[in-house]
């Protein structure tokens, strides 16, 4: 699968999914106007990804905020890895949140509950 890039440093936001890595990075503001467009590639992408996963998958969030448009689909992606570590798949979350972001870091939290995944919570 190539790689597939969303946004850039130009951009508030950054998507860049590597199946060859198993690493699926996230970085930055999300408040997308059109939300189930702009997600769209990203969860077909990752559908792809899941027939043929990495025996480990990492994730990374390095979050400055998010809308709860994308709250929603950032959960829906955690879900799809969840499923995956169900049937016996290494998946690591890496939430990256800085020191005095509680609001981040406690959103971290709830995903991690939600998700029954253990994140790593690490402060920048």
């Amino acid at each position: 699968m190539e790689i597939l890039k969303i946004g850039g440093p130009d951009n508030e936001n950054q998507i860049i999914l590597d199946a060859e890595r198993g690493r699926f990075e996230f970085y930055g503001r999300y408040m997308p106007q059109k939300t189930k467009e702009f997600y769209e590639p990203v969860i077909k992408w990752i559908e792809e990804y899941m027939k043929q996963p990495n025996r480990k998958s990492v994730l990374v969030f390095k979050l400055d905020y998010f809308n709860t448009s994308s709250s929603k689909k950032f959960l829906d992606i955690l879900m799809m890895f969840h499923e995956l570590q169900q049937k016996g798949y290494d998946v690591e979350v890496n939430w990256y949140h800085h020191s005095d972001d509680i609001d981040i870091k406690e959103a971290g939290h709830g995903y991690s509950d939600l998700v029954e995944i253990e994140f790593k919570f690490l402060e920048y």
